[in-house]
């Protein structure tokens, strides 16, 4: 499901305001553990949304079994410029690669 505005500060701690857009993927339940989140972040933001990503992280930590929970702990966060990726995902390397294709 696309995460709006309320859900992204709830969830993540990312205020929308902080960014000049960005687009955030989750399961619509919490049984599967992949999400997305990709952004243009606004001049001066990046060290806050990337210190809210690294926390999300750690809350999806204690919120997965073991089967699960390999994809949390295998994540991959990365910028580029004012861009910043978010993968929890068995493709979460390809999305990184992707990523770094378009924004570099």
């Amino acid at each position: 499901m696309d995460v709006d505005a309320d859900t992204l500060s709830a969830l993540y701690g990312i205020d929308a305001a902080d960014l000049e857009e960005y687009i955030c993927k989750m399961p619509m339940m919490s049984v599967q553990a992949t999400e997305f989140f990709i952004a243009k972040v606004k001049d001066g933001k990046l060290d806050a949304v990337k210190s809210a990503l690294e926390q999300r992280q750690k809350d999806l930590e204690e919120q997965y079994l073991p089967a699960q929970l390999e994809l949390v702990q295998n994540y991959k966060l990365v910028s580029n410029g004012n861009y910043i990726l978010f993968a929890v995902s068995e493709s979460a390397p390809d999305a990184v690669s992707a990523f770094n294709t378009y924004t570099k």
